[in-house]
């Protein structure tokens, strides 16, 4: 009969073959520039991404000034005859970070763990609320009239379910956390 200790690292050993099959990397979060949505010394299972796949909202895992950086993904910047520049903020600040390239973009935050329950940011409401916060962000970012536009630009050609259509009038009006709250909320923050 196997002892118990024995019985947690093989447990462990099968999780971490399942996400290396999946393609995700552990990486310990340090700080509080994305608090409520993380937290120090939260668990985040990251998985390469790139650039052109990157949602408004995503947290992003990127390399910048010789540091790494979780931050929220705002939108990429084409330049022709340049590489692309891509844009973040930490959800604590108003103001965007400085762009960085594709080449120092690790991957998107797919998972994060915190004793013992997990919040997933790419399924279910947890990508919905992760893009309201992310227009959000833009809206910090850029002033509402970047809001408007948004507005302008979906009026008609997007055909959304109505909850969304609901949810992203609201995502104008509501302060950030109380986004991330939800997203808290709506997740269940699933135990393991």
């Amino acid at each position: 009969m196997s002892e118990p200790l024995e019985i947690k690292q093989e447990a462990l050993r099968l999780i971490q073959e399942t996400e290396a099959r999946e393609g995700l990397q552990r990486f310990i979060y340090k700080g509080r520039c994305m608090s409520p949505a993380l937290q120090d010394e939260d668990l985040l299972l990251v998985k390469k991404t790139p650039a052109r796949d990157l949602k408004t909202g995503d947290i992003v895992l990127f390399r910048s000034e010789g540091k790494l950086w979780v931050h929220r993904y705002l939108y990429r910047e084409k330049a022709s005859g340049a590489p692309d520049r891509l844009f973040t903020k930490a959800d604590n600040t108003l103001k965007q970070d400085l762009p960085f390239t594709e080449e120092e973009l690790i991957g998107t935050v797919h998972e994060s763990r915190r004793q013992n329950r997990r919040f997933s940011f790419k399924r279910g409401p947890g990508a919905v609320i992760s893009f309201l916060v992310g227009v959000t962000a833009l809206c910090e970012a850029h002033g509402f009239t970047f809001l408007l536009q948004v507005r302008r630009l979906l009026q008609g050609k997007l055909r959304l379910p109505w909850r969304i259509r609901t949810l992203f009038r609201a995502a104008a009006s509501l302060p950030k956390a109380l986004l991330v709250r939800l997203f808290i909320l709506l997740c269940g923050a699933q135990k393991k």
